[in-house]
């Protein structure tokens, strides 16, 4: 009896349906349900860890997953015993035979469980290249169908993969986020790549998540532990860096007041609060020409403050980068120095006015920061317990910092 796949295992037992002709994005929604639902059936082919995702990829990016490869059973043929053998090693033979001929119905009905999944979610023009006359029916391998519909309905040019590329290269990654936030985004220019027929090697997705993972500056043990392993897939890469985060945060090391994603943000606070200011309208009820004279006249009293302030914030930039650098180099001298330097700053925005510095922009809310220029969905410097819903009127136990100004 053949086990109803589709309402038993299957994640998806209904693909979402593609409308009109398919695009990149359609057959890529498409594909990962499929893919879903192929690694639920458990198999030993291929490893064994991925079910029947071998069906649906070809032998290169099966490999990217397992150095094991998923290799499809032929039938056995009829069984043959020789002749004199004992009965144990007959009854042996007969099981081997048998077994060989579950595990290739198996593939099989696995196989088309899943081809009658696409066909129906995809209209029936745009496969009917692949119908054979005789049987009037799609006989060929699903991985098969998938190639044809992304090489006809869903390629990407080369120019789309290499602005993917870099796009990805050039994330700036939160330490103490998922890391798998990095791994996706690779994953996804591996799909990108392969629909431009382009397939990324697993050496060449390492290195994009290397660059990624090794500009947050709290992994550089983790990366020369990496380097002297002796079997560096990318599965291995993925587990590594796993369990590395887990570990620093266990003990505390996922700080971002030394990492330069904090200098970062601190820049990008910055230019949010220069932006906003500068686009501000006075009153949007002005005639034009009194529109421009006001928007001067704000832009000229606010500069001279927004210049120190500016001046003020890139100091503790430099000295934050400084210490970051003494730091790694051992350096205790230097580290007082920033201290002192610090101190100086601190002291000298103290005697300004009698009173510490304000912030330029207070409209919005941020449940780790109080009133500034970013609200709690968009804070890149998240605190412990941070919520992302808080807002001014419901700040959900968060900070009341300038709330008051």
């Amino acid at each position: 009896m053949i086990p109803n796949y589709r309402e038993t295992l299957f994640d998806y037992p209904d693909l979402t349906p593609i409308h009109g002709v398919p695009s990149y994005d359609t057959l890529k929604l498409m594909t990962n349900q499929l893919k879903a639902n192929a690694r639920n059936v458990r198999t030993p082919l291929g490893g064994g860890l991925h079910g029947y995702l071998g069906l649906l990829l070809t032998g290169q990016q099966y490999s990217i997953l397992s150095p094991t490869p998923f290799i499809r059973p032929a039938h056995p043929g009829p069984l043959v015993i020789p002749a004199f053998q004992l009965q144990h090693i007959v009854t042996a033979i007969q099981s081997q035979h048998n077994e060989a001929v579950r595990l290739f119905n198996e593939v099989n009905n696995v196989e088309q469980a899943l081809r009658q999944q696409l066909v129906k979610a995809v209209d029936e023009s745009y496969l009917i290249a692949l119908h054979n006359r005789q049987t009037n029916t799609i006989i060929v391998p699903i991985n098969q169908i998938l190639q044809f519909l992304f090489s006809i309905h869903g390629k990407v040019s080369a120019a789309k993969l290499m602005d993917a590329e870099l796009l990805v290269r050039q994330t700036v990654f939160h330490p103490t986020h998922p890391i798998d936030v990095i791994f996706n985004k690779v994953e996804d220019l591996l799909d990108l790549s392969i629909a431009a027929q382009a397939d990324y090697t697993s050496q060449q997705l390492i290195n994009i998540a290397y660059v990624i993972i090794n500009k947050t500056g709290k992994f550089s043990n983790d990366i020369r532990e990496w380097n002297k392993l002796p079997l560096r897939t990318w599965a291995n890469f993925k587990n590594h860096f796993r369990i590395a985060q887990d570990e620093l945060r266990e003990v505390g090391d996922l700080e971002l007041r030394d990492t330069p994603y904090h200098s970062t943000n601190m820049i990008q606070e910055v230019l949010d609060g220069v932006q906003q200011a500068l686009g501000a309208s006075p009153d949007d009820q002005l005639p034009p020409p009194m529109i421009h004279e006001a928007n001067a006249a704000t832009q000229n009293q606010m500069m001279p403050q927004m210049m120190h302030q500016m001046m003020q914030m890139m100091r503790q930039m430099q000295a934050v980068q400084l210490n970051l650098t003494n730091n790694s180099n051992g350096g205790n001298d230097s580290s007082n120095n920033v201290a002192n330097n610090n101190n100086n700053n601190s002291q000298r925005r103290n005697n300004t006015n009698g009173r510490s510095r304000g912030r330029l922009n207070t409209s919005k809310y941020c449940w780790s920061h109080g009133a500034c220029a970013h609200d709690s969905s968009t804070c890149r410097d998240q605190k412990e317990g941070h919520k992302a819903e808080a807002t001014f009127s419901n700040k959900m136990g968060g900070s009341t910092a300038y709330c008051n100004n």
